[in-house]
């Protein structure tokens, strides 16, 4: 599951959702954003999902990629077919899941 919406606690929240379903394992949440107003928050800013793409992918520009024609798509990496042959086999930069 990817939780991929610009709010942070919705993101949370379906993250700590589907992994009672899904595992944690296989639950992905965007990056929290740094909150700098000093409010507290009713949902943690801790993610509950495994981070999506690292911190240097916010959801800003997953939008601009998506607003360009880009898709999400999964690859099975093997021994035979490792992630070295997979960034080999990618003409643009790949942005694997953390």
């Amino acid at each position: 599951m990817l939780a991929l919406t610009p709010n942070n606690s919705a993101n949370s929240l379906a993250a700590l959702h589907f992994a009672l379903f899904l595992s944690r394992a296989n639950v992905y949440q965007l990056p929290v954003k740094a909150n700098g107003s000093g409010r507290k928050r009713a949902v943690s800013q801790h993610p509950r999902g495994r981070l999506l793409f690292g911190s240097e992918v916010p959801h800003t520009f997953l939008t601009k990629r998506f607003d360009s024609g880009a898709v999400v798509k999964g690859t099975g990496l093997t021994e035979k077919f490792d992630y070295d042959d997979y960034k080999n086999y990618m003409v643009k930069q790949p942005y694997p899941c953390s």
